[in-house]
């Protein structure tokens, strides 16, 4: 009786982490704001975005779901890449990401088009990567509080 309980935990621990594996919204996400857009939503700082969000599990010592790296072009920052790495927990359809060395934070909600990114509390972008030194910051006010995404193929990230 203990072996074949033990086989069925075994099992559901399997399973259920094969479940949590394909709740996670992997894969690369993309939106490019066109000119009527940017005319409509003055106060709007993100004229493009990409992120790529990646399995974090097995990473050693992450405490992240998964990763959300993401680029951004800025309104009047030409082709300037700017970026930065949430680390994201939750539950499927509602999670919360934070950026390391205090960066602030963002969520995501998915749909079947895609995700939307909620700009709760204002996320750091960087330059060179990481806590970098060449900083901005999209504050989470009116016109940078949502950004919807579409689901790409990977290439598109890269």
């Amino acid at each position: 009786m203990f072996i074949r309980s033990a086989a069925l935990a075994l099992s559901l621990i399997a399973f259920s982490s094969h479940l949590m594996a394909e709740d996670l919204p992997l894969g690369c996400y993309v939106n490019s704001y066109d000119k009527a857009h940017l005319v409509k939503h003055k106060s709007q700082r993100i004229t493009s975005i990409k992120m790529l969000i990646e399995d974090a599990r097995k990473l050693e010592n992450s405490q992240a779901a998964f990763h959300a790296e993401f680029d951004v072009t800025l309104r009047g920052e030409g082709k300037t890449k700017w970026g930065d790495v949430g680390l994201c927990n939750g539950k499927s359809g509602n999670w919360k990401c934070g950026i390391e060395c205090d960066g602030g934070g963002f969520e995501l909600a998915e749909d079947a088009n895609g995700l939307t990114v909620i700009n709760t509390r204002g996320f750091r972008v960087t330059k060179d990567g990481g806590c970098g030194e060449v900083t901005d910051y999209i504050a989470a006010e009116p016109g940078n509080r949502m950004f919807r995404l579409s689901k790409a193929k990977l290439s598109a990230c890269k």
